[in-house]
């Protein structure tokens, strides 16, 4: 990757940060130095890594104390070819970036991925199996490698959505939650 790009990729990461903040309320903040700290090759790290640390190395944004299970995979692009969703194959670009999310998630996460298109804005892809669940205006579904998923403005999905983002991926129960023990071990 290159200084551009990383740049790029760095500043959206803060300003999904900024737009999550202000829909989900807390504080969402960069991964640093993000880049498959426990996905990829690095997926071992976790096997030795703490609840907190883990929690905070998976995708690229680290979600507030009130979403444990939220992991966001963070994606921003000069163009994205949406024309690809439309044709009678996967879209490998889409499917690699859903893939490095798979990499990172335990059973019960609320996942997504946030795409910023340069000029265009923000869009999430959400997998189907969640898709009952919420309310979308317009939508695409795309059917690739891992699935089958809806593909939104994110804005308005996660507006129309708080409520229940906000509870799935919120704490399971009190065994799940992170206590202070916890934390200084």
């Amino acid at each position: 990757m290159g200084a551009k790009s990383k740049r790029r990729g760095s500043a959206g990461e803060r300003e999904l940060c900024k737009l999550l903040s202000s829909i989900l309320s807390g504080s969402f903040v960069r991964v640093p130095n993000s880049g498959a700290a426990v996905g990829g090759t690095n997926v071992k790290r976790r096997q030795v890594l703490s609840k907190m640390q883990d929690r905070t190395f998976r995708g690229d944004i680290i979600p507030p104390d009130h979403l444990p299970r939220l992991v966001v995979e963070s994606k921003s692009y000069t163009t994205f070819n949406f024309h690809a969703l439309l044709q009678p194959r996967p879209y490998p670009l889409l499917d690699e970036w859903i893939g490095q999310t798979l990499e990172v998630i335990d059973a019960g996460d609320l996942w997504f991925v946030a795409i910023k298109v340069r000029f265009l804005g923000w869009y999430i892809v959400v997998p189907e199996i969640h898709c009952t669940d919420y309310q979308f205006c317009n939508y695409g579904v795309y059917l690739g490698r891992y699935g089958q998923f809806r593909i939104t403005d994110l804005r308005s999905f996660l507006e129309n959505n708080r409520e229940r983002v906000l509870q799935q991926a919120g704490p399971k129960d009190l065994t799940n939650t992170y206590s202070m023990v916890e934390l200084a071990v």
